[in-house]
């Protein structure tokens, strides 16, 4: 029977060396241990209204340790688990209570994800959130959000071949639009 662990991501930050080491290691023998829990609780931490010091160390931890899971086998992450995640990290994304710094942190977390699963179209939330977040009515952090996590995502939604063969005229329709034959008398 596996027992299961818990952790408090807490200790990571403390000033006591001691501490803060035995919490590295218990943090290292649960990660690898279990990886479902480590990654279940480490959204519930980011889920907290606010930006406490800890909900920061747990986003620069997910953005470090989440990814990784997803490429584990479904042995050691579940479905249920991965979509468990994916849900929270969008909860979290559409709450506005974040403070930019950690909301940086998580746009950059779904991006990089979103990027992973865009190709095979295993994450139709995502799709969901962004055109909702960019609709009118849309809390202004959220809509940010959403601009946010596409910029991450960027190099995935677009295919190198059919960028270089409009990237010229794009990039001259810009140009163009920008002149200054057009621009507006001030």
């Amino acid at each position: 029977k596996k027992t299961t662990m818990s952790f408090d991501f807490a200790a990571l930050l403390s000033p006591d060396n001691a501490v803060r080491n035995s919490a590295e290691s218990q943090f290292e023998q649960c990660r690898q241990a279990q990886p479902q829990l480590v990654a279940t609780q480490l959204v519930a931490a980011l889920s907290q209204p606010g930006g406490s010091p800890t909900s920061e160390l747990c986003a620069v931890l997910a953005r470090r340790y989440l990814p990784p899971l997803f490429a584990l086998a479904e042995i050691h992450f579940s479905l249920e688990a991965r979509e468990h995640v994916k849900a929270g990290l969008l909860a979290c994304l559409g709450s506005a209570s974040h403070p930019p710094s950690l909301r940086r942190k998580l746009c950059s977390l779904v991006g990089r994800l979103g990027a992973e699963f865009h190709a095979a179209g295993s994450w139709p939330q995502l799709s969901a959130f962004i055109a909702a977040a960019c609709a009118d009515g849309a809390a202004p952090e959220v809509h940010e959000s959403a601009l946010s996590v596409l910029s991450h995502m960027a190099p995935a939604l677009v295919e190198p071949a059919a960028w270089a063969a409009c990237g010229q005229s794009v990039q001259a329709t810009l140009v163009d639009g920008l002149g200054a034959a057009r621009a507006p008398a001030v």
